[in-house]
């Protein structure tokens, strides 16, 4: 008898799983910009990217709590880097953040806690550069409804990805001259 954790037999053909391809995407329109802003939206793509698709082709309690941290850590880094260039300091509470979803993540729920995250990210992103920041809105208001209406196993629930990342590739691309 397996773990239900283990990664026996896992279903990588799901387009949620292949959609986790463009969260360390969004890094890219830092890249000229280079730093610790590239690394850490990097990073962080990285490790969502990863443990959202080990839940999507597992289903597991624990690909679910690697993926919940993901999240979180995935917008704390994103809301640091809009909070620059103020302090660079501040990155060395996202992995702080993300210990304490993974420790108590039984006590959170997603379904709330991401908004709030994404919310405090685009005020951040809208008081930095303004009006440009709109699309950023728009392409997140788009991925929380794909995120609302469709199942964690759908095309709809791919699009969640794609849009989420899209929204912080628009802003990366807007904060990059300030960094």
């Amino acid at each position: 008898m397996s773990r239900p954790d283990a990664l026996d037999d896992p279903d990588w053909t799901d387009w949620s799983v292949y959609s986790n391809v463009a969260y360390p995407l969004a890094a890219l329109p830092l890249w000229p910009v280079g730093g610790l802003p590239f690394v850490a939206i990097l990073l962080a793509g990285l490790f969502l990217g990863f443990s959202s698709a080990l839940y999507h082709a597992r289903y597991s309690l624990f690909a679910n709590k690697l993926d919940v941290t993901g999240v979180i850590v995935y917008l704390a880094t994103a809301l640091t880097t809009f909070a620059q260039p103020y302090d660079f300091w501040a990155y060395l509470a996202v992995p702080l953040v993300g210990a304490v979803y993974w420790l108590f993540f039984h006590r959170f729920n997603i379904t709330y806690h991401a908004p709030v995250w994404m919310l405090a990210c685009l005020c951040l992103l809208s008081y930095q550069v303004g009006l440009p920041s709109s699309l950023s809105w728009v392409l997140a208001i788009v991925a929380g409804l794909f995120q609302l209406t469709s199942g964690s196993d759908s095309f709809g629930h791919a699009s969640w990805h794609i849009f989420g990342a899209g929204a912080l590739a628009w802003a990366n691309w807007y904060m990059a001259p300030l960094l």
